[in-house]
Order: structure tokens, then C-alpha cells, then sequence
């Protein structure tokens, strides 16, 4: 159980593993979404799964996630723990 614990906050952290990431955070949660989203079309709605736009979409949010990360800055506790090591 604490591997798991671990595990779930080092997805949600900065590098450091001790500071929370608000990009992470939101990717996490509009990636979720989407797979909500998309079953209530399919499953209650009963709308046709499209194979192509749900690629694609996820590729674009892939894509955004991994840009955004990239771009953002670290917090000065995250800078401070990667400097020293």
C-alpha cells in the first residue's frame, strides 16, 4: 500500500517528489475527463465510437501535456533539491 501511495504522488510532483505540480494535476484530471466524457457518448448516449477522433485527440493531449511540462518552470524548491544533488 505505501508503494502505491508513493507511486500515485510521484505522478502528481515536481521532480523533487515533495512539491505538487498544477500542470500534472490538471493533465491527470483533463485526461480522465476526456475518457469520461467519451464513454457517456458512447454508453448513455449511444453514439458511435470514432476510433480516429479519439486518436487523435489523445495524441493532441499527449502532445499539450508533454509541451506544457516542458515549458514550465520549476519551483524554487524543485531547483534547489535537482542543484544540490
Amino acid at each position: 500500500m505505501k508503494k502505491l501511495k508513493k507511486w500515485i504522488f510521484d505522478l502528481f510532483s515536481e521532480p523533487d517528489n515533495s512539491t505538487i505540480c498544477p500542470v500534472r494535476i490538471l493533465a491527470i484530471l483533463g485526461f480522465v475527463w476526456a475518457l469520461c466524457m467519451n464513454g457517456w457518448s458512447v454508453l448513455v448516449l449511444k453514439a458511435v465510437f470514432d476510433i480516429t477522433a479519439f486518436g487523435t485527440s489523445y495524441g493532441v493531449m499527449l502532445a499539450a501535456i508533454g509541451i506544457a511540462l516542458g515549458m514550465k518552470t520549476d519551483s524554487k524548491e524543485t531547483k534547489d533539491v535537482v542543484l544540490a544533488s
